[in-house]
């Protein structure tokens, strides 16, 4: 029994060193797969990300569940620190077309997104964001809070050529 299994373990040890080599490419390319997610008041949040040009130098990143939206907007200039202040909106909606809730940046707080990585051959960014978020008056409902925090963002988007 004991010489089966080291007999199995040598047959299959061999098998994965002979099979990897440089020449041998992987069977298949996996497909881009764009995300947004975030710890959204302690919770985990994970939605379907979309980068959206607004005009040439201005973008637009939204992640969206079914009925939560987060719009975050930047003058796009490549890699770096973007200042979200005035420019960030989450909101959520009932039949997703009546919306419940509204919330902008906080002005006290720091809210920010950096673009680490921009692939131009692609049009890919990939980069963190941390957001803190005020309910606007208009929405009273006390169902949502009066607060929202985004921290520990991530995002990868492909942009529209």
């Amino acid at each position: 029994m004991k010489n089966l299994k080291m007999t199995a373990l040598l047959a299959f040890s061999i098998l994965i060193i002979t099979s990897c080599t440089k020449e041998s490419p992987v069977c298949c390319a996996l497909p881009y797969s764009p995300y947004i997610s975030a710890d959204k008041n302690g919770d985990n949040w994970h939605a379907v990300a979309a980068g959206l040009s607004i005009s040439n130098d201005s973008l637009a990143i939204r992640g969206a569940q079914t009925e939560e939206q987060l719009i975050m907007r930047i003058k796009f200039n490549g890699t770096g620190h973007y200042d979200l202040q005035n420019k960030a909106t989450f909101f959520t909606t009932v039949g997703q077309d009546v919306v419940t809730s509204e919330y902008g940046t906080d002005a006290t707080a720091v809210n920010s997104l950096d673009i680490t990585e921009y692939n131009a051959a692609d049009n890919i960014i990939v980069g963190t964001y941390n957001l803190s978020l005020k309910k606007d008056s208009h929405y009273p409902n006390e169902a949502y809070p009066v607060s929202m925090k985004f921290v520990n963002g991530k995002f990868s988007v492909k942009l529209p050529k």
